[in-house]
């Protein structure tokens, strides 16, 4: 599937957490953490760190070009590339911000750098719409820590969502608080999509269970860790 015809399909899905299940369903993603490299590979998406920065913008013709965000994305020649800081400490925060732009993409938002007979047209994303990155994060949120795996593992803090889903800890404590409201009004399995989210993971989770030592977590999980 080309990343227009991804890009078509996922806008037609207004509710992000929709749009997160058919992506994971899609994309046959079925063990955590996910490997947003492997998907951007996929797509034939180029992800490139700011250190490459230089170098593409030269050869658009608009040297001197400096972005003061996370990450960002381009479509140039009809190509698609995804840039990211990499003085990050860790591997998850890579891979939030990079999935964060993919989710930009596929959502069909606005927010992105294109060419245009060789000059670029920028839009600095501080001045975006706040709700299109809260979609992008909400997104990326739901890709990397799915609910029913969290629910058929019985996580709840985000020590053990950090440990399990390698998600920066600012965004597993979102997601602990969102899970500890699901678990409250047991809001699982109420759509068909989700469903077949939990049956696709369910080896993962039965693996996990037998192998995974939670008396453990705590002892060696921080902040910091990731």
């Amino acid at each position: 599937m080309t990343v227009q015809k991804m890009n078509n399909s996922y806008g037609l899905y207004r509710n992000v957490r929709n749009a997160s299940w058919k992506f994971l369903i899609d994309f046959n993603i079925c063990e955590l953490p996910i490997d947003v490299f492997k998907i951007c590979e996929q797509l034939n998406i180029q992800i490139k760190s700011y250190e490459e920065l230089s170098e593409i913008i030269s050869i658009i013709g608009q040297q001197g070009r400096t972005v003061d965000e996370e990450g960002f994305c381009m479509l140039f020649d009809k190509n698609w590339f995804i840039f990211y800081k990499n003085d990050y400490r860790s591997y998850a925060n890579i891979n939030f911000v990079i999935l964060h732009e993919l989710a930009h993409i596929l959502l069909g938002h606005k927010t992105r750098i294109e060419s245009n007979n060789g000059k670029i047209l920028y839009t600095n994303k501080k001045n975006m719409n706040s709700q299109l990155e809260k979609e992008a994060d909400m997104f990326a949120i739901r890709i990397m820590s799915p609910a029913c795996v969290l629910k058929e593992l019985n996580l709840h803090t985000p020590e053990e969502i950090m440990e399990v889903c390698r998600l920066p800890y600012i965004y597993a404590e979102k997601r602990a608080q969102r899970i500890e409201e699901l678990y409250k009004r047991n809001m699982f399995y109420k759509q068909p999509l989700e469903i077949k989210v939990r049956e696709q993971f369910s080896p993962f989770v039965s693996r996990l269970k037998t192998n995974w030592q939670t008396e453990s977590i705590q002892e060696f999980i921080s902040p910091e860790k990731f």
